[in-house]
């Protein structure tokens, strides 16, 4: 019987160029399996594999787990982008590019087990398999790291195949009546707001660069990029009002808040870093247009 005996691994996956290009590889092989593992230093759970065996890789459409405790996301749940497949060839495949390795040599994340899954925040937390208890062979359980928090540990699951079936659509935490948005940290007098360009590991061209700072030890994000239209020719960046506003040269207004920053990010980085210009804008005009812009 498998792991996921009884649950409905249909519809599980989104299905996009962007999720083919840079995640989803050919199933794994007895052969594939074994030189990843020897690589990571850890055999993979037997779920994991089962799961890569129906896609290896790729963005889950149910993309929240909740937690009882905050991280820098939000006070009542993470979230999650991408599940990294059993592989090398991939950007962001276990032994990609951008794998459990680089996050762990780049990044200075713990080297605690295996980070198999990327988060909204583009790289500031990860989701992995945590094989302190259980040795290199065992049953690992499931953690959050927190690089806003100076890489704090949440647990979230005692396997990986609870993980993937205590997975939740995101909006479920979206409620309209609920003024912090669920808990979404945003102090605007301690943020700071400037436009950059070519970020080196996420491969931007132009975003929108934010930075809070927090009390010692309160939960919350430091660090935030959105990317933005390269044709954007941005004149003021201003903090009013707890609204980070974006005029551009032809008028346009945009506002970023508590209330839609993390929803902005989340849907500018899902489906992958290289949209088009014109879908950018689409989803900033959705999410932070402001009334009065030409």
């Amino acid at each position: 019987m498998g792991c996921f005996e009884g649950f409905d691994l249909t519809g599980f996956w989104q299905d996009s160029d962007y999720s083919r290009k840079a995640y989803v590889l050919p199933p794994p092989t007895d052969i594939s399996i074994a030189a990843v593992e020897k690589k990571l230093g850890y055999k993979l759970p037997a779920s994991y594999i089962e799961l890569m065996q129906h896609q290896n890789g790729g963005l889950p459409k149910r993309a929240a787990f909740p937690t009882i405790e905050a991280t820098s996301w939000a006070e009542d749940h993470v979230g999650l982008h991408g599940i990294l497949g059993i592989g090398d060839s991939k950007t962001y495949s276990l032994c990609g590019e951008l794998g459990s390795q680089f996050m762990i040599d780049e990044w200075g994340y713990p080297p605690i087990g295996v980070y198999f899954a990327d988060c909204p925040s583009a790289g500031h937390d990860m989701i992995c398999l945590d094989y302190r208890k259980c040795g290199r062979s065992g049953e690992p359980t499931v953690v959050h790291v927190d690089q806003e928090l100076d890489y704090k540990v949440t647990f979230l699951a005692d396997s990986f195949d609870e993980f993937i079936k205590g997975l939740v659509d995101e909006d479920s935490f979206d409620d309209p009546d609920v003024e912090d948005s669920g808990g979404f940290v945003w102090r605007p007098e301690n943020i700071t707001a400037s436009i950059r360009r070519d970020d080196e590991y996420l491969k931007f061209g132009q975003y929108l660069h934010l930075e809070q700072s927090l009390p010692p030890g309160e939960p919350g994000w430091l660090d935030m990029k959105i990317n933005i239209p390269e044709k954007w020719d941005v004149r003021k960046v201003s903090v009013v009002d707890g609204t980070v506003k974006l005029e551009t040269a032809s008028g346009s207004l945009f506002g970023v808040t508590q209330q839609n920053a993390g929803r902005l990010s989340f849907e500018v980085l899902d489906g992958g870093d290289d949209k088009a210009d014109d879908v950018l804008q689409s989803i900033w005009i959705k999410h932070a247009g402001l009334a009065g812009s030409r």
